[in-house]
């Protein structure tokens, strides 16, 4: 229950962190940055959701099977952020700079609460 409260604490935290920075952005006509800002939030999302089933499958594996779920799901994370990186910066004109910010810091947000999926997922391994 108070982990349901966290994970909708946080997407309302960052729904509104998104809305909070890209509307005065498009209000100061700067379009380009408050696009960038939510391509940022919704790689970091995907990236994080991808993390979050990687992490689900790999508890209750093998101590072998959940390492290679937990770093080829590394791995596959990095290149995604790199091959959108790389299509960003080649096929748009949205600002470069804008979409790593925004990326890191949605990023950081929803690393907090995959390392708290984590942590809740050992404390039901080490009760059962």
């Amino acid at each position: 229950m108070k982990s349901d409260r966290f994970l909708k604490y946080t997407l309302l935290g960052m729904f509104a962190l998104l809305l909070g920075t890209t509307i005065p952005l498009l209000i100061l006509g700067l379009a380009n940055w408050a696009g960038t800002i939510v391509i940022g939030f919704f790689i970091s999302f995907v990236y994080i959701v991808f993390a979050y089933i990687t992490i689900r499958q790999a508890f209750g594996k093998s101590t072998q099977t959940f390492y290679k779920l937990l770093f080829g799901g590394m791995a596959f994370r990095f290149t995604f952020f790199l091959l959108c990186l790389f299509i960003i910066y080649k096929f748009t004109k949205l600002p470069i700079l804008g979409f790593i910010l925004a990326f890191m810091v949605f990023y950081v947000v929803f690393q907090i609460f995959e390392a708290k999926l984590v942590l809740r997922e050992i404390k039901k391994q080490k009760s059962a």
